[in-house]
């Protein structure tokens, strides 16, 4: 009986049965220490019964709860795995993005080229090559008079019209890369010529011809300041240097380069010599803007053009070694 008394209070809790003191009186049978004990032995009964119930209830609902443990650890899972499938992926975009970067660039520049350049050259060459001219007077040569003859013979028979065709002789004997090649040392030539002084003059009188055209007149003086800025060799000290200016406001710097003195009437009212400063844009350094600084307020970089463009075409991520912080400052920067 003592152990059925610790199942008694939470009997006691129901609202539907009352306490048991007092009752000993009105059991059945007036008979109060026997009927006390049936009481009892039905009160434990009825505590048991509850607590089967809880437990059974509990035991039903461990199933679904284990099953939602299951899912949550699933899902955490797949999202760890997800994560690092994602940082594996973006790992092999970073590698393989600058190789491909360069191999795209490379092949569409050959490709302008050889679409542009080549193939015209080729074709002309081809086209000339095929001339009536030509077959007496170069492909004998070529191919030997005997060669010739015969070919001349069944090319006019109509029984054997096109077992030959010339077109295929002249393509074997003027390859696809000789245009390309012939391109490159025509502008070679152009370089030489106009390089010298009777080739400035005559590139001076084009140029004057050329800015008279109303539509491009507005583009081609532009087109050669840009082109000469990045490729002209005689270059002033300050085409050769990269600076730094607050930019557009104080506290925010930018690099550009220093490309003239400024207009007179700004330098005499800001009463120092000002300077016209060319900040190209990222990521294409063909455009940008163009401001009037004074001298003092530019900070000189060691840095050569092609380190400046290497920067901004990739949005500062190419850092020149020469410009990158020590780690030792770094790391008293961050204790301080």
């Amino acid at each position: 009986m003592r152990g059925s008394s610790s199942f008694l209070p939470s009997f006691r809790q129901d609202r539907h049965l009352p306490p048991l003191a007092g009752r000993a009186s009105r059991l059945p049978g007036g008979q109060g220490t026997e009927g006390q004990s049936d009481y009892k032995a039905r009160s434990l009964a009825a505590s048991l019964a509850l607590e089967d119930n809880r437990r059974g209830g509990e035991d039903a609902r461990e199933p679904h709860a284990r099953a939602q443990a299951f899912s949550r650890g699933s899902n955490r899972l797949a999202k760890k795995k997800t994560r690092r499938l994602r940082k594996a992926f973006f790992a092999g975009v970073a590698t393989l993005l600058p190789t491909v970067l360069t191999i795209f660039i490379l092949v569409v520049c050959f490709n302008f080229l050889d679409e542009k350049i080549a193939q015209p050259i080729t074709s002309f060459i081809r086209t000339q090559l095929s001339s009536d001219f030509a077959k007496d007077q170069y492909w004998s040569k070529v191919l030997g008079y005997q060669e010739w003859q015969l070919d001349q013979e069944v090319s006019s028979d109509p029984l054997h019209e096109g077992d030959i065709p010339f077109e295929e002789k002249v393509i074997a004997h003027v390859p696809s890369w000789l245009g390309f090649c012939i391109g490159l040392i025509l502008v070679l030539a152009v370089g030489i010529i106009f390089k010298g002084y009777l080739g400035r003059q005559l590139l001076r009188l084009l140029e004057g011809w050329i800015q008279k055209i109303p539509l491009i007149k507005v583009i081609y003086p532009y087109a050669k300041q840009v082109t000469e800025f990045f490729f002209k060799e005689k270059k002033t000290i300050e085409y050769q240097t990269a600076v730094a200016v607050q930019y557009p406001r104080k506290g925010l710097w930018s690099i550009g380069f220093i490309t003239s003195e400024g207009f007179k009437e700004i330098s005499k009212e800001a009463g120092t010599t000002v300077v016209s400063i060319f900040i190209p844009s990222s990521p294409t350094p063909i455009t940008g803007y163009t401001i009037l600084v004074p001298r003092e307020q530019t900070i000189p970089l060691d840095l050569s053009v092609d380190e400046a463009l290497r920067f901004t075409i990739s949005a500062g991520v190419i850092l020149p070694d020469q410009q990158k912080p020590d780690e030792g400052e770094g790391a008293n920067e961050e204790e301080t």
